[in-house]
């Protein structure tokens, strides 16, 4: 495990690095860039990068991205608070016509009118009798040639019109791959979910890091994007905090998979599937003081080996299914063990009568829920703790169950 000393170096280099690099301005009228779409936030992340790391500042105004802004090591992305706005351009969708390989870098489409050279896109398609999609792979658009798009790089996966292969003009808003030491921090970004289609959370969401380490997302306002808010997948030493996320149609919070150490703190997540879904392999992370309220599932969902992780303090209210759920994976070993549940105050509204406060699955060892405050309404059909019997070695002490105000 890594040591606070450890911790407190890289801090202290991150700051220094943001100190002493490169600093440039992005405006739509003014600024060392002036545009208002990707390119040209792109052109000043690309800039700082090459010369070792720095800060890119956006100045107010609205920019209307056509593809993710991409980060990559050393650098910082912040606004200037909720004024400074990226949204998600207008969405399209078009069938394949021809079966794409896993290694070419074309395909062709049946309407390609909407697309522009270095646009971001989605490519998907199904198993044979399949509904959902299940290969999906994301790309720039390096070219237009007819009914023709031409890709940066290969899809590694099979494309084929068998299959229902189709391509969308959708992508996360800032992304970033194999990178360290990045900030993102007071922006606004807007979804425009009614016109685009859905983007897989483990693929990307309005954020979405990948293979990246010792980062930080704070005081952002991400709104009505039409898949997950923030998701970070084999991530390590991730803070995400400040947050506010509203009307996501997946997760408002993802931790993902193989995530080391994620700290979660102070966000609000409204109106989304899941507040907080802690993925496959997440561990010793903590979910600290956040506010989650009118998920439709679960406001905080934990599972398959999210191991030694706390919730403490969180405030879960008029969530659908359940407050705080602890999955039951695929037998007792792919449970969630040694977690904390503590102090959070949950309501369970009157609008979902049979929610439950905490919910804990068979086989998860050594759980501790904790001086935890559940409201239900009555005629108390809500249960505020289910602790099944196959549970082992669960310590519930200290818990208040309290009437709705």
């Amino acid at each position: 495990m890594e040591k606070s000393g450890e911790k407190l170096q890289r801090s202290k280099s991150m700051e220094r690095r943001n100190q002493s690099g490169v600093r440039l301005t992005v405006g739509t009228t003014c600024g060392d860039i002036i545009g208002g779409d990707h390119i040209a936030i792109q052109a000043a992340i690309n800039e700082v990068a090459r010369l070792g790391g720095g800060k890119v500042t956006l100045l107010p105004g609205t920019y209307v991205l056509r593809n993710s802004v991409k980060l990559f090591t050393g650098v910082t992305l912040e606004g200037t608070g909720p004024q400074c706005i990226l949204r998600k351009s207008n969405g399209w969708f078009s069938l394949l016509v021809e079966d794409a390989d896993w290694y070419e870098l074309a395909i062709r489409v049946s309407d390609a009118s909407r697309v522009k050279p270095l646009d971001g896109i989605c490519l998907t398609s199904t198993e044979e009798g399949g509904t959902s999609p299940c290969a999906i792979s994301l790309h720039t658009v390096l070219g237009v040639d007819g009914d023709t798009l031409r890709l940066d790089r290969y899809p590694r996966e099979n494309h084929w019109v068998s299959l229902g292969a189709t391509v969308h003009g959708i992508h996360p808003l800032l992304e970033a791959k194999d990178a360290s030491e990045i900030t993102i921090a007071n922006l606004r970004l807007e979804g425009n979910r009614r016109e685009n289609g859905r983007l897989n959370g483990n693929h990307g969401a309005a954020v979405c890091l990948t293979d990246c380490r010792s980062s930080r997302i704070e005081n952002l306002e991400i709104e009505d994007f039409n898949g997950d808010g923030i998701s970070w997948q084999t991530s390590h030493d991730i803070v995400v905090a400040n947050c506010r996320i509203k009307g996501v149609a997946g997760v408002g919070l993802h931790p993902g998979s193989g995530s080391m150490r994620p700290q979660i703190e102070f966000n609000t997540v409204e109106d989304a599937e899941v507040g907080l879904f802690w993925c496959w392999g997440v561990r010793h992370g903590t979910a600290r003081e956040n506010f989650i309220r009118r998920c439709w599932r679960h406001g905080i969902s934990i599972g398959h080996r999210d191991t030694d992780n706390a919730i403490l303090g969180n405030r879960i209210e008029s969530c659908g299914q359940s407050a705080i759920f602890f999955r039951p994976g695929y037998g007792p070993s792919t449970t969630a063990h040694r977690c904390r549940v503590i102090g959070n105050t949950i309501r369970c509204a009157e609008e979902h009568p049979e929610t439950t406060g905490v919910d804990v699955c068979a086989g998860v060892e050594d759980v501790k829920v904790n001086d935890n405050v559940i409201h239900i309404a009555a005629p108390y059909r809500a249960c505020a703790l289910n602790i099944s019997g196959e549970a082992i070695r669960p310590q519930v002490e200290g818990n208040a169950i309290l009437p709705l105000d």
